[in-house]
């Protein structure tokens, strides 16, 4: 009752408290900028405060003065802090627990418990030009070239909806990096960035690479959605809009042969898997790499130095079954038709321990219908691509699991209640088209059509010998998008109960996948931390990036040729919400190599072995840059 109380007489007593903090701002705190509202954020920090600070990292210095005076009076002894000490220890409980909510400290694994993390970066933030608003950029960048030693950096941002708007928000980066945080002057740590790299361009050394945002498919099939507007449109027709939208930005700003078209290296897309494909990005992806300046601007000198931009996509970091994590890194490669340079993010599907995994779920997973039936059909392409006869007998039994999926979902069209694993492969192979070409069951083949029209085909794979006017493989691919009975049951979750043959089979082929994608020369990003938090592994010496490249570390030479070797750099991620750097995160994967044991527990590396390795990493990940 007393607690309840309490809590009343505090709500009511807020909106007094809240005029009392402003006035003790203007009494006492820093004027950063007296042309917006709260321009003195914070009455810890001193008027006085030497000029040197003035950078983005003054709004975080008034707490810690107030945390220095405070334990300063406490270890001191001093006898007015006395009736403070309790407030004060609620504080620091208090504090602890709001900051474990903002740096994801808990025991739950998986993208959906990151998003809910990396969702409240901003929460507290007041836009419309704030000063906390405008420090947020100044002080991840800045940290970033201050307290590491780094060659170069490639920041990301979304793109906009048209050229102007990315040319505003470039500019608006550059001048908040470039520039102390409420001031024009330059800032040190740049300066001197700047300095040891004579010679070199701006844009080689601190660049944009734009990145798409996977939404979840709104159109899900409910019962409030009429099945006549659910047929009208394809899976993930938001994402594929908005990716058109800001894609035509992006090459309008090429076009334009402004300065600011130098600034952007790459093209990236992040955030969960679950919500959205590969294939969702395929056209976009396509319009923006195969993208060249026409021949009017052949006099300019900006025309030769416009970068042919690189790609990266984010894939194998979250799923709901390792086949699928696989799946999606090979629809990465194919339809968004990836190549030499370009990268993949994450792919922890492609070299997590696969018994170690199933035994965390318990053998017992939960899927969508729809996914479930995919992962069958590429698990047996997969065995038929890699000649696995050893699993002749498992695949019957596959087989007979995608018949009854099939029926389930398609079993309702006319001619579809049995379909082959092979002509199903055959529609996936579609994928990576427009599916606005087979809105009517057959291929229709455009003529006179723009550049991005042109791109709605993908030349790429399948290859050229294949026919799209395969009738089969048409009517399933439209089936696939506009069919609302085929989306509703797909989506419906499905339990399956993973067999001790299955695990084999994912393991066989997760080892042949690997060589497979080292045949391609693509980059793999791995982040340590990251993976951490998000994948079910929890300790740092069961990454996969040891199953990706070992030289440096083995000496033995059947285990140096069972390792793919793949080309492999150490990244961050989003080094805010993980609270790191990437000097800490070569440190952690160190420590946990130096902690590493033999079976006789022994250690298992030398210093020097470890070292070498991290250092042939450090080199692929400067190789692997977009500059």
């Amino acid at each position: 009752f007393r607690s309840s109380q309490y809590s009343l007489e505090l709500i009511t007593l807020l909106p007094e408290m809240q005029r009392h903090i402003n006035s003790l701002r203007h009494l006492y705190g820093k004027t950063l900028d007296p042309n917006i509202s709260f321009g003195n954020p914070d009455y810890c920090i001193p008027k006085n405060i030497d000029a040197d600070n003035m950078n983005g990292n003054i709004l975080l210095c008034g707490e810690r003065k107030f945390l220095y005076d405070s334990y300063q009076a406490f270890f001191s002894g001093n006898d007015k802090f006395k009736a403070y000490t309790d407030l004060f220890y609620a504080y620091l409980i208090i504090k602890s627990q709001f900051r474990e909510e903002m740096i994801q400290i808990n025991k739950n694994v998986g993208f959906a418990n990151f998003s809910n993390y990396q969702g409240r970066k901003t929460i507290f933030v007041e836009k419309s030009g704030s000063i906390y608003e405008r420090a947020i950029s100044n002080m991840a960048v800045k940290g970033s070239f201050k307290n590491q030693n780094i060659k170069s950096l490639e920041a990301r941002f979304k793109p906009q909806a048209t050229k102007d708007k990315n040319i505003s928000l470039i500019n608006d980066l550059d001048a908040a990096i470039h520039s102390k945080c409420f001031s024009k002057k330059n800032y040190k740590p740049i300066k001197e960035f700047l300095k040891q790299n004579k010679g070199k361009k701006k844009e080689d050394l601190f660049f944009y690479v734009t990145h798409f945002i996977k939404c979840k498919d709104k159109v899900t099939g409910g019962k409030n959605i009429k099945d006549e507007i659910f047929a009208q449109t394809c899976r993930d027709s938001e994402s594929r809009k908005g990716c058109m939208l800001e894609a035509k930005a992006l090459v309008a700003l090429r076009s334009s042969i402004s300065k600011e078209a130098n600034r952007i290296k790459g093209i990236d897309a992040a955030s969960s898997e679950s919500d959205c494909r590969p294939e969702a990005f395929a056209q976009a992806y396509r319009f923006i790499k195969y993208h060249r300046i026409d021949g009017r601007y052949d006099n300019l000198r900006e025309k030769k130095d416009l970068p042919i931009l690189k790609a990266t996509f984010h894939a194998g970091e979250d799923f709901y079954d390792i086949v699928d994590g696989l799946r999606a890194i090979d629809e990465s490669v194919k339809f968004l038709n990836l190549t030499d340079g370009d990268r993949i993010g994450h792919a922890l599907a492609l070299g997590i321990n696969v018994k170690d995994y199933y035994e965390s779920k318990h053998r017992d997973l939960m899927l969508p219908k729809q996914w479930h039936l995919d992962n069958i059909m590429w698990l047996i392409s997969r065995i038929n691509k890699y000649n696995l006869y050893q699993f002749t007998g498992y695949v019957n039994l596959l087989q007979k699991q995608f018949l009854n999926l099939c029926n389930e979902i398609y079993g309702h069209v006319v001619g579809l209640n049995h379909i082959s694993t092979d002509l199903y492969y055959e529609s996936w192979k579609l994928r990576g088209d427009d599916p606005d070409l087979y809105r009517t069951g057959e291929y229709v083949k455009r003529n006179n059509i723009d550049f991005w029209q042109r791109c709605a085909v993908n030349e790429n794979y399948p290859h050229k010998e294949f026919k799209r006017e395969k009738a089969f493989a048409n009517q399933l691919y439209y089936h696939y998008h506009f069919d609302a009975k085929v989306k509703t049951k797909g989506s419906e979750i499905k339990r399956f109960k993973v067999e001790s043959e299955y695990i084999k089979v994912v393991t066989e082929v997760q080892k042949q996948y690997q060589k497979e994608i080292a045949g391609l020369h693509l980059g793999i990003e791995t982040n340590p931390s990251s993976n951490y938090l998000i994948g079910t592994f929890k300790r740092y010496d069961k990454h996969p990036i040891l199953q990706f490249f070992n030289l440096g570390l083995e000496s033995n030479g059947e285990k140096i040729d069972a390792c793919p070797q793949l080309f492999v750099s150490i990244n961050t991620d989003d080094q805010g919400v993980f609270n790191t750097y990437l000097e800490n995160e070569y440190a952690l994967m160190a420590l946990a190599l130096e902690k590493m044991e033999d079976e006789e527990g022994n250690k298992k590396y030398k210093a020097a072995m470890i070292y070498d390795w991290l250092d042939r990493i450090r080199q692929m990940g400067l190789e692997m840059s977009f500059k």
